[in-house]
């Protein structure tokens, strides 16, 4: 006969055993659990960060003679890559210039200046964003702003340039 063993009696010595259905149950709340707890992922929009790339805070200077084709009257006018800065679009609205990202903020195409003082995507990207002097937009498909950077007029009609995105 075999000898009665009293420690899977005894309560404080019980090991608790778990069915399959008990421990799926247990794991699987935990990890909603865990989801919900970490919140909604954060949503990484591609053109930001290609904006962000070239945005690098350094400064450039965009000579008044590139910024001639304004000549003092409402436009835009597109600035060539120099070296490292990337290309700019610069605006003149009723005194004000400003400059942007050569960059669509719909699909990071190249920006041209038209002729009716709005900045639109180039033809070839075929979607036809089209934003105002101020770097609004006018019409879709895209929905943000063009990405404005720091700028300051210079003696003798130059434009510096903070390479920051300012309203980013």
């Amino acid at each position: 006969m075999m000898a009665k063993r009293t420690d899977l009696e005894e309560p404080s010595r019980r090991v608790p055993t778990w069915s399959r259905r008990d421990f799926l149950a247990v794991t699987a709340g935990a990890g909603l659990v865990g989801i919900a707890a970490c919140g909604k992922p954060k949503t990484v929009n591609p053109v930001q960060q290609i904006a962000e790339g070239f945005a690098n805070g350094e400064t450039t200077v965009v000579p008044a003679a590139t910024l001639e084709p304004l000549n003092g009257a409402d436009g835009s006018v597109v600035v060539p890559a120099a070296g490292t800065a990337p290309s700019l679009v610069v605006s003149r609205r009723d005194g004000k210039v400003q400059a942007f990202l050569n960059l669509c903020t719909h699909a990071a195409c190249p920006l041209v200046a038209g002729s009716d003082g709005t900045i639109r995507c180039h033809q070839d990207c075929g979607h036809g964003s089209v934003y105002s002097a101020e770097g609004e937009v006018v019409r879709g498909p895209s929905l943000r702003p063009l990405f404005r950077l720091q700028s300051s007029s210079e003696d003798g009609g130059a434009l510096k340039v903070k390479l920051k995105i300012a309203n980013g």
